[in-house]
């Protein structure tokens, strides 16, 4: 049986490919050109892990390496001391931890990944950046795209285990959908996470986990550039 989900605060997340501008990636013709480009994550698996791969596939970076064992917030410190050569971060949390790099200009972004697709960014700095799906060669990248989409576009959501009694279940989302549509509440949830709100309800939840991608193959690409191994050619 799956979990019960009750809500979420925020789904918003355009993640950027940052790469540091001591590393001459300043564009995306030498990005693609660059080979062995150092890209930190946590952890194999990790959400940022998989990202990554997801930029390096799509922008055709060659021989990518992919170098993990930092917090997110050490992918931050190892960047600007020069062990790695990119990263992925949401621009908001960027934006608000590291000002500097952008006020001193020792960073570039290279690209998007829009979560949800179509958002308008929050700082006009990147407006002008293209978003992944650009890159995409075929319908079957194009949905694999989507298939990433879906599963990040639901947000951290609160949930509570099958069997959960429906009249509890009944009152929790009840109590979640108030929260979520006051507006002092995430008033106070975004200056305090520094990130918009972007709530989604539990019916909004239940229609896109119905439309999630779920065709074997893509599952299977994903599965790979969740792993380990080296990343499948285009």
């Amino acid at each position: 049986m799956p979990f019960i989900y009750l809500g979420s605060h925020a789904r918003y997340a355009p993640y950027a490919l940052i790469s540091r501008k001591a590393a001459g990636l300043s564009d995306l013709k030498k990005l693609s050109g660059a080979s062995g480009v150092r890209i930190g994550a946590p952890a194999v698996g990790h959400s940022l892990y998989v990202i990554g791969r997801l930029f390096a596939y799509f922008l055709d970076l060659k021989e990518p390496r992919f170098v993990t064992g930092y917090t997110a917030r050490e992918l931050d410190v190892v960047l600007e001391s020069g062990e790695l050569d990119a990263r992925v971060s949401i621009v908001d949390s960027t934006l608000q931890r590291n000002p500097h790099w952008f006020e001193k200009d020792l960073v570039n972004v290279n690209a998007l990944l829009d979560i949800p697709k179509d958002i308008t960014h929050t700082h006009p700095r990147f407006a002008n950046q293209p978003d992944l799906e650009k890159f995409a060669k075929s319908a079957k990248e194009r949905r694999f795209i989507e298939l990433f989409r879906a599963m990040r576009g639901t947000g951290q959501p609160f949930i509570v285990p099958p069997g959960t009694p429906a009249d509890a279940v009944r009152i929790l989302r009840e109590a979640m959908r108030k929260a979520l549509k006051d507006p002092q509440y995430l008033k106070e949830y975004e200056k305090l996470v520094a990130e918009p709100a972007m709530p989604m309800m539990p019916e909004d939840f239940d229609k896109a986990l119905k439309a999630v991608p779920r065709e074997a193959e893509l599952v299977e690409l994903f599965k790979n550039f969740a792993g380990a191994g080296p990343l499948p050619s285009r």
